[in-house]
């Protein structure tokens, strides 16, 4: 490739300055490619999708214009952090125009994962046995556009809603942490999250585009929770599994609500079932 450009700029007499930027422009170029190469494979597409170019909005069932289409090739939606919704019954061209969304993206540069609702479902209930299973969910995460297909058509337990739950919000929580001048390690939440494998531990794994420094609350001060019977925890990690401490619980049922495995399970009194309560 250099032999080629000297050799051009030669016969058109370029000076020293447009020598280099023409080999700038072909190394940026380069590498554009191969990193939009690397994108493509990772991002798990359904086989044999298309560009939306290759399609008339015209001819799709889903109701969408043609302009609503351009606008949405822009991506000024992904550059603002902005989700979108197809919803619909099916052969609509959804996930057509998801996936077509998402090779512009990829022209662009931007990191995408494709995931059926079943199979992220699996790979959630996986990540903490199979290490392959574990590194796609850090890369989903750190995905900078997720298409999530068929949502909805997957019937899901209250621990897996849970895990999906926590998966989407994670690293928002992280990054609120953040702006108030704490690290994960500072929030019960989040290092329990962490220690249990369901999060990443560092915030520089989140694609976080602008300044987010600019909300920081520079002021915030946390309050120390003073010892006492009234502030004991009820529930404490150890070995890395939750151990109940009965006699500090106050009832509230977040454990049952939240635990991921689906673990715990509230039963009445025979007195409270009797009077209905």
């Amino acid at each position: 490739m250099l032999p080629d450009l000297l050799e051009a700029a030669e016969q058109g007499n370029a000076t020293y300055k447009q020598l280099l930027l023409s080999i700038f422009e072909t190394e940026v170029k380069g590498r554009n490619a191969r990193r939009r190469k690397r994108n493509y494979a990772a991002a798990h597409f359904p086989p044999n999708i298309q560009p939306l170019e290759m399609y008339n909005p015209l001819e799709l069932e889903s109701g969408i214009t043609p302009a609503q289409l351009s606008r949405l090739k822009e991506l000024n939606w992904l550059d603002n952090k902005g989700n979108l919704v197809f919803a619909g019954p099916p052969g609509l061209g959804k996930t057509m125009v998801a996936c077509g969304l998402g090779l512009e993206a990829i022209n662009a540069v931007y990191t995408v994962c494709f995931e059926k609702m079943v199979n992220l479902i699996k790979l959630l209930d996986n990540q903490e046995t199979d290490r392959a299973v574990g590194f796609r969910v850090k890369n989903l995460k750190k995905a900078q556009l997720i298409i999530c297909d068929e949502i909805g058509y997957t019937p899901i337990s209250r621990a897996q809603a849970n895990r999906f739950f926590t998966f989407v919000s994670d690293m928002l929580d992280a990054v609120a942490a953040g702006l108030i001048g704490l690290g994960i390690q500072d929030v019960p939440t989040l290092r329990a999250a962490v220690e249990r494998g369901l999060m990443m531990e560092d915030t520089a794994q989140i694609n976080i585009c602008g300044d987010p420094s600019r909300f920081a609350v520079p002021d915030f001060q946390t309050v120390q929770a003073q010892s006492s019977v009234f502030f004991s925890s009820a529930m404490k990690l150890r070995d890395s599994k939750p151990k109940i401490n009965r006699g500090a619980c106050i009832h509230c049922l977040c454990c049952q609500e939240f635990c991921p495995k689906g673990a715990i399970q509230v039963s009445r009194h025979a007195i409270m079932r009797l009077f209905g309560k």
